[in-house]
């Protein structure tokens, strides 16, 4: 065979194997239809806060914390409503100085709220950069963000705090700390933890106590690691708990005794760990009244 003919029969092959890739290729994904935006907003502890907001509305920040902003989509697939991520790039869009992009990902943003601005709002701006079908208008947008000092909230508030103060606050905040996570409120979470109590409630001390449950759980200072004989320790801890949380008088063999609900609570911690047990004292009415918060 000539070289000429050698060159030809190559570039058959070559394009013949285009052409079987061309046709064996699967066609190019159909767009994920994309009915509405929303985002979510998680603290330092991945913890939620508030539910699905609408793009458009604000979420409460505080000066020195750092939240995660996650872009989700409304899609219908298979003729169904599921929650999606939605892929974009993000920027400060307003309030540069206030805020911070620290850290970012596919659909999520980590941004650190270093101060307040002029108005007490700051935006993060986001394009879409997945594949989506969507209105024109939702490919690009911003979220805002209100910022509070230290968590304090706006003038004429309602959190239903009873004639606080501020040692009020300060020792609750205590208590919650050395109570749950056995170390003492300093630093500066425990200033912004200290703020959000004050400024929340008992809402806020429910946050706060929650938060500090799930770090005290991954410390190992939750319920007992015993398969069998765990009883004993998980009545101190769940009675530590009341004594302190909910400013009970009596031992805690009394409280064993006489509290048929203690007892219950105690299996809910050995059962489903410390956090829903903080979260059945600190949401409860006897705590409210124990603090003092109006219900």
């Amino acid at each position: 065979m000539t070289t000429i003919g050698r060159r030809l029969s190559v570039f058959a092959l070559i394009s013949g194997l285009s052409l079987s890739l061309a046709v064996s290729l699967p066609a190019a994904a159909d767009p994920l239809k994309i009915i509405a935006l929303q985002y979510r907003l998680f603290d330092h502890s991945g913890r939620q806060r508030g539910g699905v907001i609408a793009v458009g509305d604000p979420a409460p920040v505080y000066v020195g914390e750092t939240v995660r902003l996650e872009l989700v989509g409304s899609a219908i697939i298979g003729n169904v409503g599921r929650e999606v991520p939605i892929e974009s790039r993000f920027e400060v869009a307003a309030g540069k100085g206030a805020i911070e992009i620290v850290r970012t990902g596919g659909s999520w943003v980590d941004v650190a709220v270093r101060g307040g601005s002029g108005n007490g709002l700051a935006q993060v701006g986001f394009t879409v950069t997945g594949n989506y079908e969507m209105r024109g208008k939702n490919t690009f947008g911003r979220l805002t963000l209100e910022i509070q000092d230290n968590g304090s909230a706006s003038a004429g508030a309602d959190n239903g705090w009873d004639s606080s103060s501020n040692q009020s606050v300060r020792t609750l905040t205590e208590t919650l700390y050395r109570s749950i996570l056995n170390s003492p409120a300093t630093g500066r979470e425990a200033q912004i933890d200290f703020e959000r109590i004050r400024s929340g409630g008992q809402q806020g001390a429910l946050d706060v106590a929650l938060a500090l449950a799930r770090d005290a759980e991954q410390q190992g200072f939750g319920r007992s690691v015993l398969r069998r004989g765990y009883e004993d320790e998980d009545i101190r801890r769940a009675g530590g708990l009341y004594q302190s949380l909910l400013r009970r008088e009596q031992s805690i063999e009394e409280i064993w005794r006489l509290d048929r609900g203690f007892q219950n609570n105690v299996r809910v911690l050995h059962e489903r760990g410390l956090v829903s047990l903080v979260d059945s004292i600190v949401g409860s009415e006897e705590f409210a009244r124990a603090w003092g918060f109006e219900r």
